[in-house]
């Protein structure tokens, strides 16, 4: 009576998984609601039967199975629980004035495959960056289906089968023994429900993504619901821009050198152009050098890169190149210091860069490149996943093997896109209104790959959850039709249910703790 009456008050309280579980279960997309609703009905009508016939549990013929059932949805409703935390930490990102990328992956397998060409043996899943005004779809990520979910679409209806045609037969077997065969068979139909109800299903997937998000939300990364982890875990490159590994403060401007009759003003002008057209990771540094305010970024013209050596365009009618020296010496440019002048300069640590206007060297700057230590161990995380990091860089300075070396990557996961690719990468990069993203971060490589390698982590955590609620419902199915053939109905009585599926919930939680999301 206590039972009947605990599941009694639930139930008002459970209206909505209720109606979601059966509905689901009708139109054959059922979830986790499914089973802790098809549990609570099973068990509550079993037991409101045994009041009117009693002798079944005086006998030892029948159980109540509501306790378990209250488990079902109390787990369900943690699960429920942690989903909603997850929106308002995510919300409360994705509502602040920072800019906003969505993560996404490039749908063209011939794009694609263009991009990772001499990188991957297997299919390229390509992962990018596209900054948007405003994210939609924020709900309907947030509440997408789960893993959980996914395996409950096919267990429910399997469960609810073998336990209608087992309650039958064995009511129809022992219909002269049991007293009231209905009865027996309903309290029989409850116990397989409440044997097999995988009572921690709704934990596998929230419970690491509750985690996860947590840290990853502190790098402004944002999964807004398990679909992320459906676009995203298989992923095996990403692509950004060489800016991503060089933010502000990776570059210095260590002293400059100016040749001839040239101004200083100008030179750092004309370089700050040139770098803020083409997306230079140099931008920066040239831009916060300018002396005067009334110095702008100038437009330019006819803008090229030359892979491997520099850049160049036209501005206020001056053919102006920015470079290594090997590019001055290929266009002939005059007035280029000796050699031995730039390695004093240089030190053998630092780079220098040279100006040229209308075919005369105007300066030579003299810069500094620093890996940072977030950056080299965000790429760490990249190098245990195996996953292939493409480039787009037009600076002289940034061959592949000098990235790698610097943030101590494996070049053989390494690749900067060539110049004729350029248009293939604004393809996926380019600015949006409106983006439909599961994925978020604020344009930073931390954003990035936390998510990426989270959804990677939450996938595998999951599995694992997984596969040990449909090996503990299998186990306790099993176990149900064989005690129940037995006669041995005091192994299989609510409480001993109980004990079961708490144990196999703290163990399916223990495991997923273990692995690192």
């Amino acid at each position: 009576i206590i039972q009947l009456l605990l599941g009694m008050l639930v139930i008002p309280l459970s209206g909505d998984l209720l109606k979601s579980g059966f509905r689901k279960l009708i139109s054959l997309k059922a979830d986790c609601d499914t089973l802790a609703a098809c549990a609570i009905a099973s068990a509550e009508i079993s037991a409101l039967l045994m009041l009117f016939f009693p002798n079944m549990l005086r006998n030892g013929n029948a159980s109540v199975y509501i306790s378990v059932a209250l488990l079902c949805v109390w787990m369900n409703a943690i699960a429920k629980n942690m989903i909603v935390s997850r929106a308002q930490r995510n919300f409360e990102i994705l509502s602040n004035d920072e800019p906003k990328y969505a993560i996404h992956y490039v749908e063209d397998e011939k794009r694609a495959e263009t991009l990772t060409r001499g990188t991957l043996g297997d299919l390229p899943i390509l992962a990018t960056m596209q900054p948007a005004n405003q994210i939609t779809d924020f709900l309907r990520y947030t509440f997408s289906s789960d893993l959980g979910d996914h395996v409950c679409k096919i267990a429910s209806p399997v469960i609810l089968a073998i336990a209608f045609v087992f309650s039958l037969f064995l009511a129809i077997l022992r219909a002269d023994v049991v007293g009231n065969p209905v009865c027996y068979g309903l309290s029989v139909f409850a116990l397989c429900i409440a044997a097999a109800s995988c009572v921690g299903i709704p934990l596998i997937s929230n419970l690491p993504m509750a985690i996860g998000t947590k840290q990853y939300v502190r790098g402004n990364g944002l999964l807004l619901g398990y679909q992320s982890v459906d676009d995203f875990y298989d992923v095996n490159t990403i692509m950004v821009d060489a800016a991503t590994l060089f933010p502000a403060g990776s570059t210095k401007l260590e002293s400059i050198q100016i040749v001839g009759e040239s101004r200083i003003e100008e030179a750092l002008q004309f370089a700050a152009s040139l770098t803020q057209h083409g997306g230079s990771i140099l931008k920066d540094l040239f831009a916060g050098a300018i002396l005067t305010e009334e110095q702008m970024i100038l437009p330019v013209e006819d803008y090229a890169y030359d892979e491997g050596s520099g850049i160049s365009g036209w501005i206020h009618n001056k053919r102006v190149l920015l470079g290594k020296r090997e590019m001055m010496v290929e266009h002939n440019i005059e007035g280029l210091p000796a050699v031995y002048k730039e390695d004093e300069l240089t030190n053998g640590s630092l780079e220098a860069i040279y100006l040229s206007v209308s075919g005369t060297i105007s300066a030579m700057f003299i810069v500094s490149l620093t890996a940072g230590k977030g950056i080299k161990r965000w790429l760490r995380e990249l190098e245990r996943e195996d996953i292939h990091l493409l480039i787009r860089s037009n600076d002289a300075l940034l061959s592949q093997r000098r990235i790698a070396r610097m943030f101590g990557y494996p070049e053989e996961l390494l690749k900067v896109i060539p110049t004729r690719l350029e248009q293939e990468y604004i393809a996926e990069t380019q600015p949006l209104e409106t983006a439909s993203a599961s994925m978020v971060c604020e344009g930073r490589l931390a954003g990035l790959v936390q998510t990426i390698v989270g959804a990677k982590r939450i996938y595998s955590t999951a599995m694992l959850g997984a596969i040990m609620q449909i090996v503990s419902a299998c186990l306790g199915m099993l176990c149900a039709i064989i005690f129940l053939l037995l006669h041995a109905y005091d192994y299989v009585a609510g409480g001993i249910l109980l004990i079961y599926h708490i144990l196999w919930t703290l163990l399916t939680v223990a495991s997923l703790h273990l692995k690192d999301v």
